[in-house]
């Protein structure tokens, strides 16, 4: 029997790329958590993708779908196990405040930078670049 990562590929690319403009990676590389938290549209986005991504990915090792209630952020670690044979993600502290008309607020969270991975030779495929050795 073959593996899920193998037989599901090109469905497996297109939850990704589904991901990928759901955070316009293409236009915006770095996301501020913060702001990430405050947008529904995202996160219910990407928690929707959830029976699609337990059809074609092994979701062993995968909480956030098999057991969203146990993890804080599910769509958090979603985008970031999806993600993260394709991009780069590097997570920094991040501090700004956050200024009302009533009163300043001191923010304290994080920063994410997605960098594309380059490796070998590409193709495209629903608006995102797949190594040709992988399909």
């Amino acid at each position: 029997m073959r593996s899920k990562n193998n037989k599901f590929v090109k469905e497996q690319y297109h939850l990704v790329s589904i991901i990928v403009d759901l955070l316009d990676l293409k236009n915006t590389r770095t996301h501020i958590l913060h702001n990430l938290d405050n947008n529904e549209q995202i996160q219910n986005g990407i928690i929707n993708l959830a029976p699609e991504i337990r059809k074609y990915y092994n979701c062993n090792n995968l909480k956030a779908v098999t057991h969203p209630s146990i993890i804080k952020r599910p769509w958090l670690s979603i985008i970031k196990t999806l993600l993260k044979p394709y991009y780069e993600i590097k997570i920094e502290d991040y501090h700004f405040t956050l200024k009302t008309e009533e009163s300043k607020k001191y923010i304290h969270t994080q920063k994410y930078t997605f960098t594309e991975i380059k490796r070998g030779h590409y193709i495209s495929y629903t608006e995102l670049s797949i190594p040709i050795d992988d399909v």
